[in-house]
């Protein structure tokens, strides 16, 4: 329940010394231990900049226009589904569903679809060719940004708060990451949720609420791995926060769990559909396997990036392992740092979240441990989320931070200090040089590839370079030097674990021109005719599937037009090209089980099921751009033919079936069958019908009672109606849709109605207002009085 006016308290506690805001001045006691602060003048406006020059200079071509990212998913899912999303914007539609992939699925439930989130306005109003790469690369300064107040806030160190903020920004996961703007985006809110918790904790009121918004703006943004990632260090860190400080718990909690219940009922819009479109889809507690975990020798690379990888066509490196990620490495001068704070940081968060680190890293093995194992049988729904490796997300947030906490002690001048960091911090890279020389020889004698040992050994000595570098400018910082020398300094170790990250292994992120994603390239398809919504469907070959995914060119402008030609993944919603399967983390589980039914079994055998869907256009196999057409595709609305009761089993096995003959059967399950007395084969015509994304509608003149088929995926939101009245919808052929007309001329309509959307966009729409009248109204003012202290927002 969401907290209310009359239950706002105030908590006068005192804030903890180590707890002081980014723009809070250093304590006496503070002062007295740590030497004068480096790089003073550098404020979050100002460190964002100097993110911005980092990424123009590494992605200059991106932000002027003259080419875009393309590998990868950012290509064939990313850039397709903002395409849709912003046609359907443009022709003032909420896309609820997409009719253009797998015989219909539901689109904004998919969460990553990011149609719900607020600043997704930026590429729907501007070209997108430019602006969705853009936006990704706003999201990684603002990632940087909120990394760099956080930081500061926890050290009250501004030259550790911008190492953090740049290792955090630029590293080979985030580099990696940008090929998912969803994903971008909620890395990019990460710290600043985690920061907006911390505050609400402690100042309550207005912070508590703008905490709400901020997790919002997180959870809409889609990523549900990095958000649950984000609610789960900012769990741990509430419960160490209740470990060090004994009063006012029970307030803290409640004021935790009043911004969560805040933050999930402004997202409710999003959540309502998501969470009804996991409960139908193919994913259950079976459903995650070990798939791209790292392997065993994983940890290496983040000392050595290119450490047992290979290199693909196009340049870009991967793990043998796993494809999720080309690359973690988080930069040898962070890395470094965050072993040295495990023995010298006095900051009680710094072992918590180093022990966090390797749970999360030993996770992320997968089965090359037992602990993923485990972990799933203990908490089954673990096995929604595919891909162990995105367990490193933990790490390329935890470790930063450890970063600047070991650069605080290394410039503290506390005598009691009873570890010297400097020495610390000296042997700790003498211990990971030696790693990587060891590395280097073991990659001579035991190669993964031919010529490995050149690369590894060319990429580490320059990793030893740059931690010889950092080590030297730190240890020129330590000196007494002038303001200008040090500010001088400062930048340079930002420079140069920026450019470790820039050049730690050959561009991660291609580009191509933008003109590959313009439309009509339907002409170079040779499509003829090309199937249209509402009329008929492409398909390809399970054999042209399993290459695609595979292929990779050294041209990159080949290497995205072959596919997207082939209308591979969801390239086809780039041309408004219909098709019967798509790429999406989530589907309808009986559409899903058809398909792959029906993909399993040979060409000769899918042909009845591919007529009934409409196929009129097919890449055979032992092709990949030779589209033939089929003369025997069904129109998607049919009538007329008998009902066979049969249990899910039968039905789906006959999908598959040749024997399968769909213009004169229709599957049924057997609770229709007391419904459906007295109806069988007919004549019935379908005098004219009319297709829209949400909306089908259809003349239907039957003799007598008759089934009208739809080849469209059955999911529980489509609603029918004949004549005006509400009539039943039938799961038909397994995963598809029917409805029984009686005899006679009668018009039958299918009407999209998202219930869970309804339900989630008016709590969502209440909580806002409750949040703006408690911001803008008379208890705001009260809070506003009493600033001076520290009140909190708390249920009572």
């Amino acid at each position: 329940m969401m907290p209310t006016a009359n239950e706002i308290v105030v908590c006068d506690e005192p804030r903890p010394p180590w707890r002081e805001s980014a723009s809070a001045q250093p304590s006496a006691t503070t002062a007295a231990i740590t030497s004068p602060e480096l790089l003073a003048w550098l404020t979050p406006d100002r460190f964002s900049l100097l993110l911005a020059a980092f990424s123009l200079a590494m992605f200059p071509e991106v932000w002027l226009g003259t080419r875009t990212f393309f590998v990868r998913d950012f290509g064939i899912f990313s850039y397709p589904l903002a395409h849709y999303f912003r046609e359907s914007f443009w022709r003032g539609e909420i896309p609820l569903w997409n009719p253009l992939n797998n015989c219909g699925i539901p689109f904004l439930a998919q969460w990553n679809t990011m149609v719900c989130y607020p600043f997704s306005i930026f590429y729907l109003t501007l070209p997108l060719s430019w602006s969705l790469g853009v936006f990704c690369l706003l999201h990684q300064i603002l990632a940087g940004a909120g990394m760099f107040v956080l930081t500061h806030r926890w050290t009250n160190h501004r030259l550790a708060a911008g190492l953090a903020g740049v290792a955090f920004a630029f590293n080979g996961m985030t580099l990696n990451c940008l090929i998912w703007p969803h994903i971008m985006a909620a890395l990019g809110w990460m710290p600043w949720v985690i920061l907006a918790l911390d505050e609400a904790l402690e100042s309550g009121g207005r912070r508590a609420l703008l905490a709400a918004l901020v997790g919002a703006f997180q959870m809409l943004a889609g990523g549900p791995e990095v958000v649950i990632f984000t609610w789960l260090i900012a769990t741990g860190l509430l419960v160490l926060k209740l470990l060090h400080e004994s009063s006012a718990r029970q307030k803290r909690l409640r004021c935790f769990a009043a911004v969560a219940a805040l933050v999930a009922a402004l997202s409710a819009i999003q959540l309502a559909p998501f969470f009804d479109l996991l409960f139908h889809s193919q994913r259950n507690t079976g459903y995650a396997t070990a798939v791209s975990s790292l392997p065993a020798t994983g940890w290496l690379n983040f000392l050595a990036p290119l450490f047992h990888c290979f290199k693909s066509p196009l340049g870009v490196y991967f793990q043998p392992e796993q494809f999720w990620t080309t690359s973690y490495y988080l930069g040898i001068g962070a890395t470094a740092l965050a072993l040295a704070a495990v023995f010298i940081s006095r900051d009680s968060r710094a072992r918590p979240l180093a022990i966090a680190t390797v749970f999360a890293l030993l996770l992320a093995l997968g089965d090359h441990t037992p602990i993923y194992g485990v972990l799933k049988n203990c908490f089954p729904a673990l096995s929604f989320m595919n891909y162990p490796v995105k367990f490193v997300l933990v790490a390329v947030f935890c470790v930063p931070l450890l970063g600047a906490m070991a650069l605080k002690e290394f410039f503290a001048t506390n005598p009691a200090h009873k570890t010297k960091p400097a020495r610390a911090i000296f042997w700790i890279g003498l211990l990971v040089c030696s790693t990587m020389i060891g590395l280097v020889v073991f990659a001579q004698r035991s190669p993964t590839t031919p010529g490995e040992w050149r690369v590894v050994a060319s990429n580490a000595a320059a990793r030893v370079v740059f931690l010889a570098a950092c080590l030297g400018l730190l240890a020129a910082l330590k000196r007494n030097l002038s303001a200008r020398a040090g500010n001088l300094l400062g930048v340079a170790l930002l420079a140069l674990a920026w450019l470790d990250a820039a050049t730690h292994a050959p561009s991660q992120n291609p580009t191509v021109p933008r003109a590959v994603y313009e439309a009509g390239a339907t002409v170079a398809m040779n499509l003829k005719p090309p199937p249209r919504a509402g009329e008929s469907r492409a398909a390809l070959s399970r054999t042209a599937q399993e290459q695609f995914e595979k292929c990779l060119v050294a041209d990159p402008l080949q290497s995205y037009l072959g596919p997207r030609l082939a209308l591979f993944s969801d390239g086809n919603l780039l041309d408004g090209i219909p098709k019967i399967d798509g790429f999406f983390p989530l589907f309808v589980r009986e559409e899903h089980e058809v398909l792959k039914q029906v993909t399993a079994k040979s060409t000769g055998a899918a042909e009845p099921w591919r007529d009934f869907v409409g196929v009129s256009q097919f890449i055979p196999e032992g092709k990949l751009f030779e589209w033939t057409p089929r003369s025997a595709a069904m129109p998607l609305i049919t009538a007329g033919q008998k009902p066979v009761f049969a249990d899910e089993a039968v039905t789906l096995a006959a999908m598959g079936s040749a024997s399968f003959a769909p213009v004169r059967e229709v599957f049924l399950p057997l609770a229709a069958r007391n419904s459906l007395v007295g109806v069988n084969a007919s004549t019935a015509k379908i005098l004219s019908q009319k297709f829209s994304a949400h909306r089908i509608e259809a003349e239907i003149e039957a003799p007598a009672a008759a089934m009208v088929v739809v080849a469209q995926t059955f999911y529980h939101a489509w609603h029918a109606r004949v004549d005006g009245q509400p009539a039943q919808l039938w799961r038909a052929n397994h995963a598809y849709q029917a409805v029984v007309v009686p005899g006679g001329r009668h018009r039958v309509e299918l009407v999209y109605k998202d219930r869970a959307f309804a339900v989630g966009a008016a709590l969502s729409a209440v909580t806002l207002a409750f949040i703006a009248l408690l911001w803008f109204g008379k208890s705001s003012r009260s809070l506003k009085n009493n600033s001076s202290s520290t009140p909190a927002l708390f249920v009572r």
